[in-house]
């Protein structure tokens, strides 16, 4: 399984956009259908509560703050996925990486003044992971660095290869 592959490729809006919204999205399905159901609940309850005893202030702003906390569950990750892919259109550019079976991820931007390039391996920090779609990878390195490689421009191999080497580095 020793592999060094190069990466070129041209990111489209919709990649950026599955590649961030999956990043932002921490909570599996059920469990955001639950605190759905739940915040819904004591929004509605407190704020038929309210309505029995209107001098009970703190109801209406308990209702209030699981509104704000509905809000942000459902429409956090659709905002930053949003910002996120459209900062990636802006620099509408061709996207160049290295990876090998270590999990050194070379970038060509100027990180280090010396080399010209910026290496960054997965699995040596806590924001370090992987996750995957029919389409992508959506890689994210380290708290900084986030990459998403379409399946799209994988040649025979490289993608058994990779999940080998996503598999034993994160898991």
């Amino acid at each position: 399984m020793d592999f060094n592959y190069t990466f070129h490729y041209r990111l489209s809006y919709q990649e950026a956009y599955d590649t961030f919204y999956l990043l932002a999205t921490r909570l599996t399905r059920k469990k955001k259908i639950i605190y759905g159901i739940l915040l819904t609940a004591i929004a509605v309850l407190s704020l038929v509560f309210y309505g029995l005893d209107t001098r009970k202030v703190h109801l209406c702003l308990l209702a209030i703050f699981a509104a704000v906390l509905l809000f942000y569950l459902l429409y956090y990750p659709v905002f930053s996925a949003r910002k996120g892919a459209a900062k990636v259109a802006k620099l509408n550019g061709n996207y160049q990486f290295t990876v090998n079976q270590l999990g050194q991820i070379t970038l060509p931007q100027s990180r280090d003044t010396q080399t010209g390039h910026c290496i960054v391996t997965l699995g040596e920090d806590k924001h370090s992971r992987v996750l995957e779609t029919d389409t992508i990878y959506a890689i994210r390195a380290d708290a900084q660095t986030t990459l998403c490689l379409p399946k799209r421009i994988l040649k025979n191999g490289q993608k058994e290869n990779l999940d080998q080497m996503f598999h034993k580095l994160l898991h």
